[in-house]
């Protein structure tokens, strides 16, 4: 699945992006950030999301109304749970936090 080797483990999220503007938003996979049950936070792994097989629509431009599918890749340590995504519409947005399960 990966040409890149993880450090630790690999996590891919799937993530359905919906533009709920009025204009064009631009979305950048770097803004995710992973959450674990000790509470870091790890950032993602461009390298190994660019080696991932299959049509991700991944980074750019999402017209309003239009829901875009992609997966984010992160490299975390072996045994690490993680518990939420954080997702960020900007580098600068204060982000809202989405559990999993």
């Amino acid at each position: 699945m990966f040409s890149e080797k993880a450090e630790g483990q690999f996590v891919v999220v799937h993530v359905d992006v919906t533009n709920v503007s009025k204009q064009p938003q631009y979305y950048s996979s770097l803004n995710q950030i992973l959450v674990d049950d000790q509470g870091r936070e790890f950032t993602n792994d461009s390298g190994a999301e660019f080696s991932l097989d299959g049509d991700d629509e991944g980074d750019g431009d999402i017209n309003p109304g239009i829901t875009r599918s992609t997966r984010v890749v992160f490299d975390i340590p072996i045994g690490a749970a993680p518990i939420a995504l954080e997702v960020h519409d900007s580098m600068f947005s204060n982000g809202a936090r989405v559990s999993f399960g």
